[in-house]
């Protein structure tokens, strides 16, 4: 989803920056994106770790000012509660809640620095709503982006930076 999300952000005419975990994707990524008359900067680097999400928006500022973030990074860790490793659970919660707030915090920090607004988009899934069996970690991530979201709209109003939360649901590939 997320190559999707960039392609079609390049194609209408934005300036996008890259992120994700495998470095020789996102060179691929923006190679397509620059052969087709686009421009994409990278940052490499897991954005549930701190200090990643703050690498994404220098990457970014080297396009031009920062006018959108769109947050859908996540993985899929499927087990039961009852076999679920600790290890399972954390990577599931780190990569899509805490990049989720990375990002959204060093957006919203950037804005407010300049006296910009900006807009925010974060993805959850329609598992945060009704959940999965075997998804209870990515369940309850994906559910605390909504009510995030919900949150931090409210927190960012008077600033002029809008959240909107949507929760497809489709097939992913998010073993990584």
């Amino acid at each position: 989803m997320g190559r999707g999300y960039a392609l079609d952000l390049a194609r209408r005419g934005a300036a996008v920056a890259l992120n994700a975990r495998d470095g020789d994707a996102l060179a691929a990524l923006r190679a397509e994106i620059e052969t087709a008359g686009g421009r994409a900067a990278v940052a490499a680097g897991d954005v549930g770790a701190p200090g990643v999400a703050e690498r994404v928006l220098e990457a970014a500022a080297a396009l031009g000012p920062l006018d959108a973030v769109v947050n859908n990074a996540g993985v899929n860790r499927d087990r039961t509660v009852a076999k679920m490793s600790d290890e399972e659970w954390h990577s599931v919660i780190t990569a899509s809640l805490n990049g989720t707030f990375f990002v959204c915090r060093a957006a919203v920090r950037a804005w407010r620095a300049t006296g910009r607004g900006g807009r925010i988009v974060n993805t959850a899934s329609v598992a945060g709503l009704v959940g999965n069996v075997g998804q209870a970690n990515y369940a309850a991530a994906k559910a605390g982006i909504i009510g995030f979201s919900l949150s931090l709209a409210r927190e960012v109003a008077p600033s002029g930076i809008t959240v909107n939360v949507v929760s497809p649901r489709a097939v992913t590939d998010m073993s990584g």
